[in-house]
């Protein structure tokens, strides 16, 4: 218990401190939202002693919009690099943290086939339908059908037929996440049964500043399901019930 209430404030802190907001952004988690990664882990974690380094992976998948060009910026290899760092500060060396990211012919993003507008979708009450969702469910299985056809989902399916994914978009329309469940039947077999890819979290950030700042604001809901906090220039803890004015 006392892992996880340090890794909760202290990743809130560092959360500002190492990557300062300049810009305001969306996050939108469901009612009654329980992380598949936490359910699978209490019994692991239970079961581990208290001096071992927990470890957190995920497959993360990275798009851009309808109508952008394939290359990635140049500081996104960069800041995927760094999270294992940012992860093993913020838990205070208690978590260690590790990604494979899945790209178009391993070096360039997917492109969404449809355009969308987050802020004029015609359902704001629920962000995870299909007019609501951050990206459009269609645009994110059709980018999983894509990467089907790339690479071979079994091998990330470690530990049972499922993939859990943190689905991106880099330099699109809006700084914005979620934690809405999408779920893709690969045509990769594991064990003689289809592997079940599932995104769990969703991260779009226009520049490296915020594409940081949403992916960590999120991770923290799927790793450690902290509750949704300030997502502006300021980072409250609420379980403290302070404030920390970040510059």
């Amino acid at each position: 218990m006392k892992r996880k209430i340090l890794a909760v404030v202290f990743f809130s802190i560092l959360t500002g401190i190492v990557q300062p907001q300049s810009n305001s952004f969306n996050c939108y988690v469901p009612p009654g939202y329980k992380s598949s990664f936490v359910q699978q882990q209490t019994a692991k974690q239970t079961a581990q002693s208290i001096t071992s380094v927990i470890p957190l992976s995920e497959v993360i998948i990275v798009a851009k919009d309808y109508g952008s060009t394939p290359d990635l910026p140049p500081w996104f290899d960069p800041v995927v690099a760094d999270l294992p760092n940012y992860f093993s500060q913020a838990t205070f060396g208690n978590y260690s943290y590790s990604a494979t990211v899945l790209k178009d012919d391993n070096v360039r993003a997917y492109i969404m086939p449809t355009p969308y507008n987050p802020l004029t979708q015609s359902d704001p009450t629920n962000p995870c339908a299909e007019n609501g969702h951050v990206f459009k469910q269609s645009n994110i299985l059709n980018v999983l059908q894509q990467a089907d056809a790339d690479h071979n989902f079994a091998n990330y399916a470690v530990t049972s037929d499922t993939v859990i994914v943190h689905f991106v978009s880099v330099e699109g329309i809006t700084n914005r996440g979620t934690v809405c469940s999408v779920e893709y039947i690969s045509n990769d077999l594991k064990n003689g049964k289809h592997v079940i890819v599932r995104v769990e979290s969703e991260t779009s950030g226009v520049d490296r500043r915020n594409f940081y700042n949403v992916f960590v604001h999120e991770s923290g809901h799927h790793f450690f399901q902290l509750p949704d906090m300030d997502h502006g220039g300021n980072t409250v803890l609420v379980q403290r019930k302070m404030e920390f004015r970040l510059s």
